[in-house]
């Protein structure tokens, strides 16, 4: 088992905002704050879910991306996952120490070491998707298919804004 050490601790509540900010109109505030508290009950409920059977959320998140991408070095899975490269060590030691995943120098560029999934790593993976089909399928269980159309076209909408809002900030 891959050693526990929650990411974020038991009650962790998102930083609270103001009812009220000047300078932006109630009911752009209002769509914002459900907005905010739907991202945040939604990191919430992964938190719980990936830390359950002695894993941390990050170990699983790079472990999912290592099935996809087997092989990548370090500091791409730092890059894909924007964390720090000191913080991809010490989840890789972790995963490593479990058994999930192995590490190996690159043949070609001896600086370069890659990281690969081993058989008990795509298990735990496979084990987590269960669980987070699970809660998908819970989440939008009630939603008729017209609802779940008009929300992921309002939410690519908010995507698109998103984005263009850092690419007018680079």
């Amino acid at each position: 088992m891959i050693p526990v050490s929650p990411d974020r601790g038991e009650g962790w509540q998102p930083l609270p905002f103001p009812d009220s900010i000047e300078g932006v109109h109630p009911d752009t505030l209002q769509a914002f704050l459900a907005f905010n508290k739907v991202v945040n009950s939604f990191e919430q409920l992964m938190v719980k879910d990936l830390s359950e059977e002695d894993a941390q959320p990050s170990q699983i998140t790079c472990l999912r991306l290592l099935t996809e991408r087997d092989g990548i070095c370090q500091r791409e899975i730092a890059d894909a996952l924007r964390i720090s490269r000191a913080r991809v060590t010490a989840i890789v030691q972790a995963l490593e120490k479990a058994g999930a995943i192995r590490r190996e120098r690159d043949e070609n560029d001896g600086r370069l070491t890659r990281v690969f999934v081993t058989e008990a790593g795509r298990e735990l993976d496979r084990q987590k998707g269960h669980i987070r089909e699970a809660r998908i399928n819970q989440i939008f269980a009630d939603m008729s298919t017209e609802e779940r159309v008009e929300l992921r076209r309002r939410l690519d909408d908010l995507t698109d804004r998103i984005q263009n809002v850092l690419r007018s900030s680079e």
